[in-house]
Formats: structure tokens, sequence, C-alpha cells
């Protein structure tokens, strides 16, 4: 198995959320590593699961989430080879 890890930080008061990806493994020499796109996607995807419904998924939205990735990272920015 591979143990992944996301942490969240909320500030209410700023109206962001900080979702941290970058406390994972480098990347794997296998099909499991994620592009920056599905790395987002996927901590977007789990954050809107938790939020109400009446929440609009329109780039308003969008811009209150940062996502922070690492190069070369399971879960980020892939580096080649």
């Amino acid at each position: 198995g591979l143990t992944l890890n996301a942490s969240v930080t909320v500030a209410p008061e700023e109206g962001k959320i900080t979702i941290d990806l970058r406390d994972n493994p480098d990347n794997q020499p296998n099909g499991l590593n994620l592009t920056k796109a599905t790395s987002t996607a996927a901590a977007l995807a789990g954050a809107f699961g938790a939020l109400p419904e009446n929440v609009p998924t329109n780039a308003g939205t969008f811009r209150r989430f940062d996502v922070l990735l690492r190069e070369g990272c399971v879960v980020g920015i892939p580096k080649f080879p």
C-alpha cells in the first residue's frame, strides 16, 4: 500500500481553505503518479464533498481554495523520469 497525507487549514476570517499535499512520497516507478490537474481536482472534490450543497461550483468558489503541491511527488507535479 501507499499512504497519502492531506493537511487542511481553514481560515474563516479570510474565507480561504488551504489543502497541503506536499507531505507525500516521491514519484513512484509505476502508473500511480497523479498530474497537477488530477491532484488539484481530487483535493477540491474531497473538500466540496464536505461543504453544504448550496455552495456553487464556479471560478469564484475555486479561488477560495489553495492547493499546495510539490514537484516530484506522487500526488503533485510529476517529474520525469
